[in-house]
């Protein structure tokens, strides 16, 4: 699922984040994911062990620390190391 809010709510962030916490916990309850082809970036990131799980996030950590081992590629982005 790929969601956007319209540019002509204004939401506060409250209101967002009640919306994205509900979207994505329902989606996570049917066996879908949060995630586009690109990634889950800045703001879906508290969401991501909604659809994947210590493993695979363990993985995602470990690649990073190989990939990028200084740290400087997106640095903050998807995954904390």
């Amino acid at each position: 699922l790929h969601f956007v809010f319209g540019a002509d709510m204004v939401l506060s962030a409250d209101e967002k984040r009640t919306i994205e916490h509900d979207v994505y916990h329902r989606v996570a309850g049917l066996g879908g994911a949060i995630s586009a082809e690109h990634g889950i970036g800045m703001t879906k990131k508290d969401f991501l062990g909604l659809t994947r799980g210590a493993v695979a996030r363990s993985l995602m950590r470990d690649l990073k620390r190989t990939l990028d081992p200084h740290g400087i590629l997106n640095p903050g982005r998807v995954i904390d190391v």
